[in-house]
């Protein structure tokens, strides 16, 4: 593991990944158990979060925070820090680009922040891809589509992180929203094997962060992270839209709390 003294990011190097200083206290948070509960920001410039100041550590004491670059080097980093192993986690949020389909109205979640759905498919998972590797698709199948294959092979790995009955919350514009959202909350659900609560944005997601107006460094301001409503789907399949969903980084409180309308 390497450390570097410049914020919470995952630097990839030949052979592996270079953990700035944040990054390694997280890695060593989860990798000793005092957190089960990781926040994952996939973010075009992940040099820009980082923790300011102690007291903002102190706020989000029991969460994990790692920045990468895609879904795919998030999910590498996890699993290069050695602890996190399947189903250890109590929580994962996912802060990442989603979108809607204009050419067939389904939603989609981006793997990288900034990547056009329309113009760059590999770069997201949508909804019918779900549907495929559930073989609800006649004809088709992973075998005969490999970069789905790969999309869902590293989604299935991200989410086996979670312990059964964990929460996944996404951080993601709009996801949740209607019958898109609703549909692509029970193909989530199927694919994962109703194990897992799942958390969508229904609206444009605004996450809030703490900025220091010294150094203009930032980190997630948890307990004020999310005003938006999600969709819920829980493990039976049961979908309540509306939820609120709310967090706390301080040690021995919930770190997450949701309630539905």
């Amino acid at each position: 593991m390497f450390i570097d003294p410049n914020g919470m990011e995952i630097i990839s190097i030949a052979g592996g990944y270079k953990f700035t200083e944040e990054e390694a206290v997280s890695a060593f948070n989860v990798i000793s158990g005092r957190t089960k509960n990781v926040y994952l920001s996939v973010a075009k410039e992940t040099s820009d979060f980082n923790y300011p100041d102690k007291n903002n550590r102190i706020r989000n004491g029991q969460w994990a925070t790692f920045a990468g670059k895609n879904m795919y080097e998030g999910l590498d980093a996890l699993n290069t820090i050695g602890g996190v192993s399947d189903f250890s986690l109590d929580n994962l949020i996912i802060e990442t680009h989603g979108a809607r389909s204009k050419r067939t109205g389904e939603s989609v979640l981006g793997l990288t922040w900034d990547s056009d759905v329309s113009t760059n498919a590999v770069d997201h998972i949508f909804n019918t891809e779900f549907r495929l590797a559930n073989g609800q698709i006649e004809g088709a199948t992973l075998l005969n589509n490999p970069n789905v294959a790969k999309k869902m092979e590293m989604f299935k790995a991200l989410t086996n992180k979670l312990t059964d009955g964990g929460n996944l919350i996404f951080s993601s514009c709009s996801i949740g929203a209607g019958t898109a959202g609703l549909n692509f909350g029970k193909s989530m659900n199927t694919f994962i094997g109703g194990r897992l609560n799942i958390l969508m944005a229904q609206q444009t997601v605004q996450p809030r962060y703490y900025a220091d107006p010294n150094t203009g460094k930032t980190g997630p301001l948890l307990s004020r992270m999310f005003s938006e409503k999600f969709l819920w789907t829980q493990p039976n399949g049961n979908q309540y839209q509306n939820t609120s969903v709310s967090l706390s980084g301080v040690i021995g409180s919930p770190p997450v709390t949701l309630r539905k309308q």
